[in-house]
């Protein structure tokens, strides 16, 4: 399972209750450099490889080398060096299936101004998104208007598929997990300051957000 990077906090939510990789692949020592940019970076620039890189037009000669990329032999301990598979080669985890009997929370979104908020407002930058979506999950076992653990997950991890909901739903009716409240937050377009500033704004931005959905946060 993917790691979740979260944070948790205690409140009292009454208003919402309501892939290939190539292993010792050697290269001559004294090739000169490529006029140009070899295969594997132009097929990484059309695949958008990086923040900002260049999307070349993907070639017929790529698209031929990435096609063959799943039919290589799959890497093992004690493997010599050549070309291999690596994984993935694991089972998903059983608490990301959906479980007949199993008590299913409540799912929302909604959608945060940017221009309203106290924590993070608009910085006007040419293509910054001005608003940020936030799902939220409340398990079928809330109480209204109880305090109850509040985990908050950055990027809006979980959000897809109900992934995080799902996880939640299993492990609280296995009892390996309280009756908590999950907040999966986009980020804005302050990502950086978000996450990498150390204070206890993003804390009070998500608390904010998870008490009073329809307030300034």
């Amino acid at each position: 399972m993917k790691p979740v990077t979260a944070t948790v906090w205690v409140v009292t939510l009454s208003l919402l209750a309501g892939g290939a990789v190539l292993v010792g692949q050697t290269t001559p020592a004294a090739a000169p450099p490529p006029a140009g940019p070899t295969q594997t970076e132009a097929a990484g620039a059309a695949r958008g490889g990086g923040r900002g890189a260049p999307r070349a037009p993907l070639t017929e000669a790529d698209a031929a080398e990435i096609a063959t990329l799943d039919r290589l032999p799959a890497w093992k301990p004690g493997a010599g060096d050549g070309n291999y598979f690596i994984g993935p080669d694991y089972a998903p985890a059983p608490e990301q299936t959906p479980v007949d009997g199993v008590p299913k929370g409540r799912v929302e979104t909604f959608t945060v101004n940017a221009a309203d908020s106290r924590f993070y407002p608009e910085t006007g930058l040419r293509g910054a998104t001005p608003t940020r979506q936030v799902t939220v999950y409340i398990p079928a076992q809330y109480v209204a208007g109880t305090a109850a653990p509040l985990i908050v997950s950055c990027d809006a991890y979980g959000a897809r598929n109900n992934v995080l909901p799902t996880i939640l739903d299993n492990m609280i009716a296995d009892k390996r997990l309280p009756v908590m409240v999950a907040l999966m937050v986009m980020p804005s377009d302050q990502r950086s300051l978000e996450y990498d500033t150390v204070s206890g704004r993003y804390a009070e931005t998500a608390t904010a957000i998870a008490t009073r959905p329809s307030a300034r946060s």
